[in-house]
């Protein structure tokens, strides 16, 4: 399994990216809200976005 780092490192090469301290802050910011997007659509507080409750 490879680690977070390793696949955060291609991204940015993929994408000319420089990981300075304000992108890992803001990534984390954005991995952090869709998590709760998830979670509020789980417990039906969110829209579904079409997907089933087996998909959410």
């Amino acid at each position: 399994m490879e680690d977070v780092e390793s696949v955060s490192q291609r991204y940015a090469e993929k994408f000319d990216i420089e990981r300075d301290d304000t992108w890992f802050v803001l990534k984390l910011q954005e991995e952090f809200g869709e998590l709760i997007q998830s979670y509020l659509m789980l417990v039906g507080k969110a829209r579904t976005k079409v997907k089933t409750a087996e998909e959410i």
